[in-house]
């Protein structure tokens, strides 16, 4: 995980891979993979957004 923000108390499960640039909320669980550039939260963690590099901006993940 390069240049990643990773919560307080988040649990990364065995083999799951982070994505370049992420941020994963504090508390989160992760038990998928999360791509480059998106930010998950939850329990279990799930895509909230992602970046738009055209448009430079936090996209919601509907």
């Amino acid at each position: 995980a390069d240049d990643c923000w990773i919560g307080a108390n988040v649990v990364i499960t065995a083999g799951t891979t982070i994505g370049k640039h992420c941020v994963i909320a504090a508390g989160a669980v992760v038990t998928k993979n999360v791509p480059d550039f998106c930010i998950a939260a939850g329990n279990p963690a799930r895509i909230i957004k992602k970046y738009n590099a055209e448009q430079k901006a936090w996209l919601k993940v509907i």
